[in-house]
């Protein structure tokens, strides 16, 4: 068991580290190869986590339905393949921010189904004993990332140019996907439920509403993810345009920022 709980915790970090190339060196092509205005940047942001928004609440009980473990298989290869399309654009001199809003949306729709699929899979592979221990190892995994994650991706994105570091975020899916396939543990067929989906969904939603303590977390973060969301739409013009900063200077700016999390 032991050895399953530090299989997660590795592929989390080599995860989130590749997913810290994709978040800063797309608005860096939309911003300095596209000349996007502030409005097309927001809108930029907006389609990559506008699927939480639109399938959120139906992505848990969908999830039940199937096997986690082939989810998040399915969801790190369907990243990769949309982020590989974005590299292809830039050298064939067709890339748009059409494009960039699509990958955006799609992309934001596989993530959504990768982190629920990814929080109810855990608790497959571990004793239930062991699921704090678990939670907690990957919730520091995430921090730390988050704060060495966008320095490491700046510092690429300035060596390699932005495509090239894109290619790599989808390297790092591809190898996500690997580490999820050579996962021992067998899981459990997922039980079949005659249960209308809307029927689940609202009674999903009727316990988060009724308890105290989910309704302040899904306020909480609701409220942290929207006003995030707003800052890293401008944040990238503000330090290109503004302030002349590179790609490095992007990174380590932003990493130095996540360092509460840890």
């Amino acid at each position: 068991m032991p050895c399953l709980l530090h299989e997660a915790v590795e592929r989390a970090d080599r995860l989130l580290a590749g997913e810290a190339l994709s978040r800063l060196a797309i608005p860096l092509i939309a911003a300095l190869t596209l000349a996007a205005t502030p409005a097309q940047m927001g809108l930029l942001a907006a389609v990559g986590t506008a699927p939480a928004l639109l399938i959120g609440i139906f992505t848990g009980v969908w999830v039940d339905r199937f096997r986690r473990r082939n989810l998040l298989i399915v969801s790190d290869i369907g990243r990769a393949l949309l982020l590989v399309t974005i590299p292809l654009a830039v050298f064939l001199g067709v890339l748009s921010m059409a494009q960039l809003y699509i990958v955006g949306f799609l992309s934001g729709v596989f993530s959504v189904i990768f982190d629920v699929a990814a929080r109810s899979y855990l608790p497959t592979l571990i004793d239930p004993s062991q699921l704090v221990e678990g939670n907690s190892k990957l919730e520091l995994s995430g921090s730390i990332t988050a704060v060495g994650g966008p320095s490491l991706a700046g510092v690429i994105i300035q060596a390699v140019t932005a495509p090239i570091a894109i290619l790599l975020d989808a390297i790092s899916y591809l190898a996500s996907a690997l580490c999820i396939l050579l996962i021992r543990r067998r899981e459990d067929a997922p039980q079949v439920s005659y249960v209308p989906m809307l029927i689940q969904v609202r009674e999903g939603l009727g316990l988060v509403l009724r308890n105290p303590l989910l309704r302040a977390f899904a306020g909480c973060l609701a409220t942290s993810n929207f006003a995030s969301n707003i800052f890293f739409a401008l944040y990238i013009l503000f330090g290109t345009r503004e302030l002349g900063m590179d790609a490095a200077e992007l990174g380590l700016t932003y990493g130095l920022g996540a360092s509460g999390a840890v």
